[in-house]
């Protein structure tokens, strides 16, 4: 049954309309529908729900983790510090163990010839004796920066162990970093001729 319009038109088929734009308002608002404009969840990026808070640092968390990164840092500084004193003590002792090699390859290199013709000693030549190797203080052969020496003091002990053998011990004394006296000590025994 169909009523005329005054323009023409059924009414069941005004009536059609409606249902039809209803049906499609009704449609849009199903879940199914709105399953792609919920990837963005505005309301939760506006006001952080209850799990949001849960995943945040607490002021403890934060305090400890500053205390631990304060510590490691401390320790690497340290470190570091320390290294350097003893990369330090390191060089100053093997300098001071050249100096003795050096006084102790001077007393080798020294005459002692007891054969030796000399009209002013009957005994022949003998250069090796403490007054030929005085006490001499002098600085570590260290690279300096600025006034950083090292005063080391290098000692001669001559000793007669037998007729034809000497006992050459030579002690290079040194102080480095307000440590020490550390001492570097270099014995040989050296027979006449050599």
């Amino acid at each position: 049954m169909t009523l005329p319009n005054s323009q023409g038109t059924n009414l069941l088929e005004i009536r059609c309309g409606v249902a039809n734009s209803l049906l499609s308002t009704i449609r849009l608002q199903r879940p199914e529908r709105l399953a792609p404009l919920q990837i963005m969840n505005l309301r939760r990026s506006i006001k952080p729900g209850r799990k949001q808070l849960s995943l945040a640092f607490t002021l403890a968390e934060a305090m400890i983790s500053i205390a631990v990164a304060a510590i490691s840092i401390g320790g690497i500084l340290y470190g570091f510090i320390l290294f350097g004193q003893r990369a330090e003590w390191s060089t100053c002792s093997t300098a001071a163990q050249l100096m003795a090699m050096r006084r102790l390859e001077q007393t080798r290199a020294a005459r002692w010839d007891p054969l030796c013709y000399n009209p002013t000693n009957v005994n022949g030549v003998d250069d090796v004796v403490p007054a030929n190797f005085p006490v001499v203080i002098t600085n570590l052969d260290i690279p300096l920066i600025g006034t950083n020496t090292v005063r080391a003091t290098n000692t001669t002990t001559i000793t007669l162990v037998y007729t034809n053998l000497k006992m050459v011990r030579v002690d290079c004394v040194w102080s480095v970093l307000s440590r020490g006296p550390f001492t570097n000590t270099v014995i040989t025994y050296r027979a006449p001729d050599q």
